[in-house]
Formats: C-alpha cells, structure tokens, sequence
C-alpha cells in the first residue's frame, strides 16, 4: 500500500497539470492572438502529449527498445510533415482557368 501511495500522487499531479493545460487553452482559444496563436496552441497539445507518453503510457520506465522505436516514428512524421510543407511552399500558382466555350 505504501509503495502504491506515491504512483498515485504522480498520477494525480500529472492529471492536474493536463487539466490545467486543458483550461489553458480552452481560455485561449476566446483570445484574439493573431500570428501566435497556432504556435502557442501547439506548444500546448506538444506538452500535454508528452505527459500523456511519459506518465501515462509509462515511457519513462519503458525498455530503450520502446524509446528508441518512440524517437524513430518522430523522427519519421518531422521528416513527412517537413517534405509536405517543403511541397506546398514550393508550388507556384496555378494558371488561370478559362471559361469553357458553349457551342451556340
């Protein structure tokens, strides 16, 4: 019972801190930010994932295999998000569309 004791205090703050993180951005979302908003929204989803991997699903005690196949699938969709925003950001602008002839 007495090891079971701080598990449960962990759990508990890690909840706290989502929650907290939850109101956060709830409130934020009624905020008129501008350009920092989506940045700021992120930073909070990234934190909140974290807690979640970390304490959660237990990564922290995890085998290096776990952490390694965890840093591999990052390391994959940075790699997929960053040729996708490299593909958008190189396009150019399509021509413009004439409009079809109607025989008469």
């Amino acid at each position: 019972m007495a090891a079971l004791l701080p598990r449960v205090k962990r759990v508990s703050v890690v909840a706290g801190a989502l929650l907290a993180l939850w109101a956060l951005s709830f409130g934020l979302s009624y905020a008129d930010l501008g350009r920092v908003a989506l940045p700021i929204a992120l930073a909070i989803a990234v934190t909140k994932a974290l807690l979640v991997v970390l304490f959660f699903m237990e990564l922290l005690h995890e085998r290096a295999s776990m952490k390694v196949a965890l840093v591999a699938a990052l390391v994959l969709a940075a790699t997929l998000i960053g040729l996708m925003v490299a593909d958008v950001a190189t396009r150019e602008d399509a021509p413009p569309q004439s409009s079809p002839r109607t025989p008469s």
